[in-house]
Parts: structure tokens; C-alpha cells; sequence
């Protein structure tokens, strides 16, 4: 394949498949990035419907030192690891 669609945010990097995808030169494309539609249980939400991830006391101080949202760290992150990304 020249494209492999897989989960990649800073809480979940499946290291294995990256590497695998880096030596075979197959573009990377990220989903998830602001959190899974698959870890939409309960422990990975909070009550007002708004995913965890968003709210992550790290990525959240990142983003106020930079004066940025939390979903644009998320984004940002998959691209400086050379993601094409899709929130």
C-alpha cells in the first residue's frame, strides 16, 4: 500500500506499525488525533460528552504556553511526526 490509516495521537503511538510503515516508505495518515470514535466508553469521557484527550492536564498546559487550542497541539503533533492527519 503507498497509504496505511491507523490511530495516532500522544497517548497511543503503535511504534511497531510506524517503524514498519517508515522502512516500506508507506505515507502514515493518522485518525483519532483528538481522541478515538472507538474509546468513546465512558471511562474515556467526560460527563459533558467532551473526550479526554482534549482535556489532558499535559496537552492542555501545552496549549496555553502556546496560546493554542487543544485539538490544534493534537493536530500539530501528528503532523510534526509527518502524519497526514484527520480529526
Amino acid at each position: 500500500p503507498s497509504v496505511n490509516q491507523f490511530e495516532f495521537h500522544p497517548l497511543y503511538q503503535p511504534h511497531a506499525l510506524m517503524t514498519y510503515c517508515i522502512k516500506h516508505n508507506i505515507q502514515m495518515q493518522a485518525y483519532g488525533s483528538l481522541g478515538a470514535s472507538e474509546s468513546h466508553s465512558p471511562e474515556n469521557m467526560h460527563k459533558n460528552g467532551k473526550h479526554k484527550l482534549l482535556d489532558h492536564a499535559s496537552i492542555r498546559e501545552i496549549a496555553e504556553k502556546y496560546n493554542k487550542s487543544t485539538a490544534q497541539i493534537l493536530l500539530r503533533y501528528g503532523l510534526q511526526h509527518n502524519f497526514i492527519v484527520i480529526p
